[in-house]
């Protein structure tokens, strides 16, 4: 993985490149090529927040419960389907600790291994790009809140125009 020095504006997402992904090989997948990220990491006013990352993957129910749960959170969320599942991104000001709070409320229906992984840093990754030859990611739904935020409103456009 290269890691761009690349500073963030306030309000702004941070690109991530992983130009070398190490997956287990298996029989039924194609071989993984290098992939756009982002970071769940932003600032407003000088203050780390944190956007809220879903990694779900298999099953509709699993989508469902997130679902239901990030409702209660009335915050504005984007729901992707890629290659394995769902990737479900909640717009909020949300301090690491709450992310992983939340995480850990979902730790049966969101990937434990993706869970894991971010933990490890103190901001998560979440892919915006293809990694297989194919486009493999595609927006499904769009829920928006009525919070007239600016700073949440550009980064949910933003997040759009990197997915669409």
């Amino acid at each position: 993985m290269s890691w761009g020095n690349m500073m963030y504006e306030d309000c702004s997402f941070r690109l991530v490149v992983y130009d070398r992904i190490s997956r287990r090989a298996c029989a039924d997948r194609e071989p993984p090529v290098g992939a756009v990220g982002i970071t769940s990491e932003f600032k407003y006013n000088g203050k780390v927040y944190h956007v809220l990352f879903f990694d779900v993957d298999g099953k509709l129910a699993h989508l469902a419960n997130v679902l239901q749960y990030v409702r209660k959170l009335k915050c504005s969320y984007v729901v992707v389907r890629t290659k394995k599942g769902y990737h479900v991104v909640c717009f909020g000001y949300f301090k690491w600790k709450e992310v992983q709070h939340h995480w850990r409320a979902l730790k049966r229906t969101i990937d434990s291994k993706w869970i894991n992984l971010q933990s490890k840093r103190k901001y998560a990754i979440l892919r915006i790009a293809g990694k297989y030859s194919e486009r493999d990611i595609k927006v499904v739904g769009v829920n928006v809140v009525e919070k007239n935020d600016p700073c949440l409103n550009k980064l949910m456009l933003e997040y759009l125009m990197m997915v669409r």
